[in-house]
């Protein structure tokens, strides 16, 4: 989410002396939904965790990856020194270029402004895709489970601001699902009157 470039190569280039970005997250709830909704999930979950939510501490990174030395999990980096005869190394820095604090790699101090960019997470989406993922098991954890939902089920702010930006992508968006959707029904149609 861009307030302000709007697209990526935008962002990028209006970032582009900064050597790492690390974008915090904002964690998404339910909106309430139990059940699995039709629609864009951009659309149907609009309530999230307040800016202060602990959750919203961890990010997602662009590096340039000539200077990655270690992948240390999924969203963090360690970076090789700027200089052979130098122990300086490269440096991540919030979207505005400012300096971060680290809890842990992946997981800052406090939570970075929103302003420039953020991560919008729909991690729990309604009850029922989340107790799919429970089912199919979690990529990083074997401790996805409905503690897990309920802590980060936060549903405090509504936020609509991604269907106000992207509005005409969205748009776009739901004529292709549409016509996806329409084109595999005349596709099954076709085969079962072949049959």
């Amino acid at each position: 989410m861009l307030p302000k470039q709007k697209y990526i190569k935008d962002f990028l280039n209006v970032t582009a002396t900064q050597d790492a970005i690390a974008i915090n997250w904002r964690m998404f709830g339910s909106a309430g939904h139990k059940k699995i909704q039709q629609g864009l999930i951009t659309e149907i979950f609009n309530r999230r965790a307040p800016d202060d939510f602990s959750s919203n501490r961890h990010i997602k990174s662009i590096v340039r990856p000539e200077i990655v030395k270690n992948i240390i999990n999924p969203h963090f980096f360690t970076f090789t020194r700027k200089y052979w005869y130098s122990f300086k190394r490269y440096r991540y820095s919030s979207p505005n270029g400012s300096p971060l604090i680290w809890i842990k790699p992946g997981k800052t101090a406090a939570v970075g402004l929103s302003d420039t960019a953020r991560i919008h997470h729909y991690f729990t989406k309604s009850l029922e895709h989340y107790q799919k993922k429970i089912a199919k098991g979690n990529a990083d954890s074997k401790n996805c489970r409905l503690n897990v939902f309920e802590y980060n089920n936060r549903n405090d702010v509504f936020d609509d601001s991604i269907t106000k930006i992207y509005s005409e992508e969205l748009k776009r968006i739901r004529q292709i699902k549409d016509a996806w959707e329409h084109q595999g029904k005349d596709i099954l149609n076709n085969e079962n009157n072949l049959l």
